[in-house]
């Protein structure tokens, strides 16, 4: 998985750094399922003080999300901006199983879907109590 951060108008810092990896943390492990070359490109942008935009762009082979997001602070742009992201990587995969099991039968869904479904439940019970 191939991570860059880039810092426009803003420095690089401790805290910057370690918000970014406590939001990064459920993502990749999110991703760790997936096959194939992932990349993920994090950008902070301070414009002005009222401007202050976090941008997370997930790239891969069957996943791609892009949220941006403004505040007058940049921690909480960046925590709204992850949490967005987070979601729709979500609802995507509930999307696609759901097209999956739109491809068999009763009976083929019911074997081959229940225990993925059963995970996915979980993961997102798991992410929502947090």
């Amino acid at each position: 998985m191939d991570k860059r951060i880039t810092y426009r108008g803003i420095e690089k810092t401790p805290a910057l750094e370690s918000l970014i990896e406590k939001h990064y943390a459920p993502i990749a492990k999110f991703l760790e399922k997936e096959h194939g070359p992932m990349h993920i490109e994090i950008t902070l942008e301070v414009h002005k003080p009222a401007e202050q935009k976090a941008t997370v762009h997930i790239n891969g082979p069957r996943i791609e999300v892009y949220v941006s997001e403004t505040s007058n602070d940049i921690f909480s742009s960046i925590k709204r901006a992850f949490e967005i992201a987070h979601e729709k990587m979500l609802e995507d995969k509930r999307r696609a199983i759901d097209k999956q099991k739109q491809g068999c039968g009763h009976e083929c869904k019911s074997r081959l879907f229940s225990q993925e479904e059963k995970e996915l439940e979980a993961e997102i019970d798991e992410e929502e109590r947090q």
